[in-house]
């Protein structure tokens, strides 16, 4: 079992509630919609949930832990985590069935635990990759409004990376071996092939015809 550092005294009591967005990026536009339909379907792709912000260490903490038995379609808790790490998610005295979405530090959702009732968790669920938060919500929601991994969580402490453009055409050069001479008909960047001063005779009988026999 992982370790983690003593909890804060009563962290499974202090809580806070927003709203957050699911952005479900893997829902394609229609390419023939005008501009002003095409944001407007992006946010019918957008759900809207009432959460409860909460520290993520109040998962270890039994006393004041929290009961989803009473949240519906439309709320959820979000633990959060101070740094990036993976915390596994322990058996608890939750006998309501939910939805644990895993949430980078940017609130991409990179895995999803569907319908667990974490009253009956055998072992513990550790995360494939450094997450920053789970988010719990009602057993069943991820698959009736089609919330999957890869969708985006938008909320204040997730931080998104910079858009960086590069050269989309790259130029390149052969990959020569430490040892071996690079051939001497290769051409330098940005230069054209050099003939090589041979002429080509079938390209001149297919353009001309076959020469005449010289008259005698």
């Amino acid at each position: 079992m992982m370790s983690f550092p003593a909890q804060a005294e009563n962290a499974g009591f202090a809580y806070s509630r927003t709203q957050i967005s699911i952005l479900r990026t893997h829902l394609k536009l229609d390419p023939s919609l005008l501009p002003w339909q095409q944001q407007q379907a992006v946010e019918n792709n957008k759900l809207m949930l009432d959460v409860e912000v909460r520290d993520g260490r109040s998962l270890y903490q039994q006393e004041g832990w929290f009961n989803l038995t009473n949240y519906d379609e439309n709320s959820g808790v979000l633990l959060m985590f101070g740094a990036p790490s993976q915390p596994p998610i322990v058996r608890s005295a939750q006998y309501a069935p939910v939805d644990i979405l895993f949430l980078d530090k940017e609130g991409k959702i990179t895995q999803i635990v569907p319908n667990i009732q974490l009253a009956e968790l055998a072992q513990e669920i550790v995360p494939a990759e450094p997450i920053s938060a789970f988010l719990f919500l009602k057993a069943g929601l991820c698959e009736k409004r089609v919330i999957v991994p890869g969708d985006s969580v938008e909320y204040g402490q997730f931080k998104k990376s910079p858009i960086i453009l590069g050269d989309p055409a790259p130029k390149t050069q052969p990959v020569i071996l430490q040892g071996e001479q690079p051939p001497k008909d290769l051409p330098k960047e940005g230069s054209a092939p050099k003939p090589s001063g041979k002429t080509d005779i079938k390209l001149l009988e297919k353009l001309y015809g076959e020469p005449e026999e010289p008259a005698h």
